[in-house]
C-alpha cells in the first residue's frame, strides 16, 4: 500500500471516529445524563420522589419549596460543622472537648433538620396510597444508606520516610 492510499485510510478512519463521538454526545444530550434514576442534577432526587409518590401539581410545588428550605437550613448547619472541624484539626491550637461537643450538637441538629423535613414531606401525602409509596421509598433509601460499603480495605503500610 502506498503512502497516499494509507493517508486516505487514516483520514477515513478519523472521520468515522469523529462521527461516532458526535453521535454518542448527541444521544447523551438528547436523552439526558445517563445514570441512576433520581440523579439528574440537584433536583433530580426531588423530581424522582414526586413521580414515584405521585404528587399532583400543588403537592409538587409545595414539596419543591420544602426542598429549597431544607437545603438552605442544611447548608447553614454543615457550614458551621466545617468551620468547627477546621478549628478542631488545626493542630497548632490547643484542642478541647468543648469543640467536639459543639460539632456533635451541630450534627445532631443536622439530623433533626433532615428528619423534620421528611416528616413534613410525608404530611403532604393526601392518600393512604401516597403514604405507602413514600414510606417504601424512605425504607429503601435508609437501607441503601446503611448498607456496608463493600469489603474492608487492606491495612496500609507505614508512611514513607521524611526527607
Amino acid at each position: 500500500m502506498d503512502f497516499i492510499q494509507q493517508n486516505k485510510v487514516l483520514k477515513t478512519f478519523l472521520v468515522i471516529l469523529v462521527l461516532l463521538n458526535l453521535g454518542v454526545l448527541a444521544s447523551i444530550w438528547l436523552t439526558g445524563h445517563p445514570g441512576r434514576p433520581g440523579h439528574g442534577g440537584p433536583e433530580g432526587p426531588a423530581k424522582f420522589l414526586i413521580q414515584e409518590v405521585g404528587f399532583d401539581e400543588s403537592q409538587a410545588e409545595r414539596y419543591m419549596e420544602m426542598v429549597h428550605e431544607h437545603q438552605q437550613a442544611a447548608r447553614d448547619i454543615r457550614k458551621q460543622i466545617n468551620q468547627k472541624r477546621t478549628l478542631l484539626f488545626d493542630y497548632t491550637q490547643p484542642q478541647n472537648e468543648e469543640l467536639i461537643q459543639e460539632i456533635s450538637r451541630l450534627k445532631e441538629r443536622d439530623e433533626q433538620i433532615l428528619y423534620n423535613h421528611f416528616e413534613k414531606v410525608r404530611s403532604l401525602c393526601n392518600s393512604p396510597e401516597q403514604v405507602k409509596k413514600f414510606d417504601r421509598m424512605m425504607a429503601e433509601m435508609l437501607r441503601k444508606m446503611q448498607a456496608p460499603a463493600g469489603p474492608p480495605h487492606p491495612p496500609h503500610g507505614p508512611p514513607p520516610p521524611l526527607r
